[in-house]
């Protein structure tokens, strides 16, 4: 209904999950919608090329065998080329002059949402990694909200992303570049009892017995974030054992962390010193505070702004979050290998 939403989620708690089933519904009901991923975008070009793609597949995908007529629609787009590949149309763009700062490539491909809609079919896009735009260019939101304000009317926009704070410095507070764009939607993690249930339920579906107890392990051990608790719990299921138990449920973990363990390595061996003390010491426990005594003789760090310059970076990295129970490895996997001994050989080897 032409209504604006901003999704904000960390990583790995089913945020593209849901966007797809929500278009899904979307496209039963008549809906022209699409998604566009600005992950790898680097620069302005990149991110009117990845909209103009999703444009194209999403909204404009009616089109798709009537090539005379999508590049009718697509003529007034500046530089636009159009060839048929083996997976579907591809659009390329060419800068409208050689100096372009692809203000106006982004805006016209904006507006083709507006064109592809009507009554019958409203049009909606989903932009996803959405706090790239701020990363590559201060003044890309702007252009954003601009175009929400003036342009789209009609047109709902799903903005998600998965850095939480660049995302909120984007949509809240005084001063935010995006303020009053949409509403606000903040995933959570799927309650436990809901999720053991789901478990169980699925487990029972095909042939087998998961107990509570086992279901409640592995919620705990992937502490609740949805796409590591389908990691174990697909362990689990194919363990072979047609009733699964806490013991199962365990040789499933250590499984996993087995098969991860060149994957965590890697992420370990690129850390600097001071960052693997201070990840080693968060996989063990989390912490309030990494300045106080006790964290810092029990991480071996030393009380100075290297200890703060070492969370720092862990934090930008997207290595560290801030749970409820203080600063915590974010992937719980690798803080399960890390607090097993597996940086030191012990039972994460």
């Amino acid at each position: 209904a032409g209504q604006n939403v901003i999704v904000i989620s960390r990583r790995r708690y089913g945020k593209t999950s849901l966007i797809l089933n929500a278009q899904a519904a979307v496209r039963r009901r008549g809906g022209r919608t699409g998604i566009a991923n600005l992950f790898w975008c680097q620069n302005r070009q990149d991110v009117a090329q990845e909209l103009a793609n999703a444009v194209v597949h999403g909204p404009l995908g009616r089109l798709r065998g009537q090539m005379e007529e999508l590049r009718r629609r697509l003529s007034s787009l500046p530089g636009a080329t159009l060839s048929l590949e083996k997976d579907g149309y591809r659009l390329s763009l060419s800068p409208l002059k050689a100096q372009s700062d692809w203000t106006t490539e982004i805006r016209r491909v904006m507006q083709l949402l507006r064109e592809a809609q009507s009554d019958r079919h409203p049009v909606s896009l989903v932009i996803d990694e959405f706090q790239k735009v701020a990363e590559i260019d201060p003044a890309l939101p702007g252009l954003f909200k601009s175009l929400t304000d003036l342009e789209l009317r009609g047109v709902s926009l799903v903005l998600s992303g998965s850095r939480r704070h660049v995302m909120h410095q984007l949509h809240a507070g005084p001063g935010a570049p995006m303020l009053g764009v949409g509403e606000l939607m903040t995933l959570d993690l799927v309650p436990e009892a809901d999720m053991v249930a789901f478990l169980r339920q699925r487990a029972e579906a095909e042939g087998k017995r998961m107990s509570a107890e086992a279901a409640g392990l592995l919620f705990q051990r992937a502490r609740g974030v949805p796409a590591y608790v389908q990691r174990l719990a697909f362990e689990a299921f194919e363990s072979g054992e047609r009733n699964i138990d806490e013991a199962v449920a365990e040789k499933a973990v250590a499984t996993v962390l087995r098969r991860e363990r060149q994957y965590f390595e890697v992420i370990y061996e690129d850390l600097a010193p001071n960052q693997r003390s201070l990840i080693r010491a968060l996989a063990a426990e989390p912490a309030r505070s990494i300045t106080s005594r006790d964290f810092l003789d029990r991480a071996g760090l030393r009380a100075d702004s290297s200890s703060q310059r070492a969370l720092s970076a862990l934090d930008a990295a997207e290595k560290v979050e801030l749970g409820p129970d203080g600063w915590q490895v974010s992937d719980p996997l690798l803080a399960l290998w890390l607090a097993r001994g597996g940086a030191g050989g012990g039972e994460g080897e």
